[in-house]
């Protein structure tokens, strides 16, 4: 982790494998579990190169902004796979926890996503609106939306709800953030 640039990639490669093979969602969801925190130290190592700089950012710094996106991005399919595979086969909503935590951090990681964007006065990631409104109606229509799970980001109290983690993106939407500076922006959103 000390070689920011050598753990993207490898996360990268990591990510963009597993989300492109056919594994048992069971198993897809410990993986990106585990890659979680590694992936929270690098995007908090990466965001020292864009957050606080000048604008418009130089060549550099919107590769590594456009890398961070694209992890995040990366995570939140790996999620949305898990939730996908486990619907199909019906193992994923027996074991109904591990589907209001893949909900949840499908959601949490498109919104770090849209963060980001805001961040650096970007146009956020194509699509992501849709798919953070299918989660989370996906999660109410299960029944889900409103129970507590364990959650260890930086953003989010001791417990929260993948309601809680969908309100968090649409009140950051809804508080103007490109009028706000770097700095403001994680704020509202933390």
């Amino acid at each position: 982790l000390a070689n920011l640039g050598e753990s993207s990639r490898l996360l990268f490669e990591a990510l963009s494998q597993s989300n492109g093979q056919d594994v048992a969602a069971d198993l897809r969801f410990r993986m990106l579990e585990l890659i979680g925190i590694p992936l929270r130290t690098v995007v908090e190592g990466l965001k020292v190169h864009f957050v606080g700089k000048g604008i418009p950012l130089g060549d550099k710094a919107r590769q590594i902004v456009q890398l961070t996106q694209t992890l995040m991005n990366l995570m939140g399919a790996g999620y949305r796979r898990v939730i996908e595979d486990g619907a199909d086969k019906r193992g994923l909503l027996r074991d109904n926890r591990q589907a209001i935590v893949a909900v949840h951090r499908a959601i949490t990681y498109h919104g770090q996503a849209l963060l980001r964007a805001y961040q650096v006065y970007a146009p956020y990631p194509a699509g992501i609106w849709q798919r953070v409104h299918r989660l989370y109606q996906f999660a109410e229509t299960q029944g889900f939306a409103q129970t507590a799970i364990k959650d260890d980001s930086p953003a989010a109290d001791d417990t929260t709800t993948v309601e809680d983690a969908y309100k968090r993106i649409l009140l950051l939407a809804l508080g103007c953030p490109y009028r706000l500076r770097q700095g403001e922006v994680e704020q509202v959103y933390h």
